[in-house]
């Protein structure tokens, strides 16, 4: 089960990565030569796959989190009836 802690660990190091990726993406329209387009997009496209997995890991929480939540509540639900 996750916790609330490493979703908001997860949420800090995903806004880390966001401001990474606007970095290199204002680089991006700032170099001068190839060399260093290749170079900016390679970081670009590494930052952005961080960023994915680390999108898609809150997202697997978000939904684990919810479902955990209709349980308890069903539970609820059930102890009221009782």
């Amino acid at each position: 089960m996750p916790s609330h802690a490493e979703q908001a660990t997860l949420q800090k190091e995903a806004e880390v990565l966001r401001e990474e990726r606007e970095h290199f993406r204002k680089q991006k329209s700032q170099v001068t030569n190839m060399k260093q387009l290749s170079a900016v997009v390679s970081e670009l496209d590494h930052v952005e796959s961080q960023l994915k997995g680390k999108e898609d890991r809150l997202l697997a929480i978000w939904q684990e989190l919810e479902a955990a939540e209709v349980d308890v509540s069903s539970l609820g639900e059930e102890s009221d009836e009782g």
